[in-house]
């Protein structure tokens, strides 16, 4: 078993607005035909109990960023295939892309205690467009009222680099085809000559069993395929310090009442007409 760490640059910043970002589908998903709105203020509340981040949506800064290149070896000399990243992983239920999602947010892959996230990976998306250029990109949610200086520096730009977290069960030598599940069991390639070219082939590892479980920021960025952050204009982003009551909340409504409209809402989002869209985006 192998611990992973892998940074990633991004090389800029922009800005979507919200229309793009729902025609994205950034911010609504399919998923077995149902609708799923990832903006679920109980899926908020449950995560921030666990991870000690806040419960209300609206205290949050979402960007998208890289978080991994596919078949493309990074500066530590790891690589992860296209096929694995779309293996089916049964003891998750998801694509082992998938196993970002829900991952939390942490700073300089510091992770023993996850009370210490910063926030939290929202979704991942595979993003195929570009077949020489496959790569997977994540919606990132930054609690901004735990760590606000961050949050600051992300929506700024100033903050820019990230670094993924695994676990991998095995890894295998891109020259001899070597697999190895500990480093004791490295080949000469990987053990002496990592990304380095012996006979015209770049000696890197090739990840599989993977298992994402962190991702981080971190200042020094080392990914050459760092890929642009989005922030992402949505009507949940809102300043804490400025914002106004939500209209849920004017309405006096109780949690429970709260949660039991979020969940009709998400369950017939596709059955529902644009303007009742539009009223439960301005509930939640």
């Amino acid at each position: 078993m192998f611990y992973k760490t892998a940074t990633v640059q991004v090389t800029g910043v922009r800005r979507l607005d919200t229309k793009v970002a729902q025609n994205s589908d950034i911010f609504r998903k399919r998923q077995k035909g149902v609708g799923s709105n990832l903006i679920n203020p109980s899926l908020f509340e449950a995560i921030g109990a666990y991870y000690d981040l806040s419960s209300d949506p609206r205290n949050f800064l979402y960007i998208t960023a890289r978080g991994i290149t596919a078949d493309i070896p990074n500066n530590n000399g790891d690589a992860f295939p296209r096929e694995e990243l779309w293996r089916f992983t049964p003891t998750k239920n998801c694509f082992v892309y998938q196993t970002f999602v829900h991952d939390p947010l942490h700073v300089n892959h510091v992770t023993s205690n996850p009370k210490t996230a910063r926030g939290f990976l929202l979704d991942a998306h595979y993003d195929s467009s570009d077949p020489a250029d496959e790569f997977v990109e994540l919606i990132i949610a930054v609690d901004m009222t735990k760590d606000s200086k961050l949050a600051h520096n992300l929506e700024a730009g100033h903050a820019k680099t990230f670094s993924m977290g695994c676990n991998a069960e095995v890894t295998q030598c891109s020259v001899c085809g070597h697999f190895a599940y500990s480093p004791r069991e490295f080949c000469d390639h990987i053990a002496h000559y990592r990304m380095q070219h012996i006979a015209g082939q770049l000696v890197y590892e090739k990840c599989y069993g993977v298992d994402y479980t962190e991702l981080s920021y971190v200042p020094d960025p080392a990914d050459a395929k760092a890929q642009t952050t989005s922030i992402l204009n949505a009507t949940t982003t809102q300043k804490v310090a400025n914002r106004k009551a939500s209209l849920v909340e004017r309405l006096g409504l109780t949690s429970g009442q709260i949660a039991e409209i979020a969940s009709y809402y998400e369950y017939n989002i596709d059955r529902l007409p644009e303007g009742m869209i539009k009223l439960g985006d301005a509930l939640f």
